[in-house]
């Protein structure tokens, strides 16, 4: 398994909110601050009633190909810290990628830490 960490900086502006969800347009960077790519996808709710359980769709581009991502995602567990979602393919030096992501917030939620932990692609971004 490789393992690398990247940041997304979360957009405000770029979130749109619907009844059935939510998508997101976010900056992918490294850990120092340089330009990578970008993220973005629609989440899904699964209970509207509840609110707290989505199914989300992500594809993350970075400089030598595309990562998406794919899974249930738990808003109570991202808030405490730390959720995992599943990688599910990819194109460029990340094609036939496996494996998953943590997506771990800051405290002030204004960015997340990206760690990925895949298999049959590039070792980082």
């Amino acid at each position: 398994m490789n393992r690398w960490e990247v940041l997304v900086l979360v957009n405000p502006d770029t979130e749109v909110y619907y009844d059935w969800g939510f998508t997101l347009y976010e900056e992918l960077t490294t850990l120092d601050g340089e330009h990578l790519g970008f993220s973005q996808g629609p989440c899904f709710i699964l209970d509207p009633d509840i609110g707290e359980k989505f199914v989300c769709n992500f594809g993350m581009r970075f400089p030598d190909g595309d990562i998406t991502v794919n899974g249930a995602l738990n808003i109570n567990e991202y808030l405490a810290g730390e959720t995992l979602v599943p990688v599910t393919g990819g194109t460029g030096a990340f094609r036939n990628v496996s494996g998953e992501v943590a997506i771990i917030p800051d405290e002030s939620f204004t960015y997340s830490t990206l760690v990925f932990e895949v298999k049959n692609g590039k070792a980082s971004y």
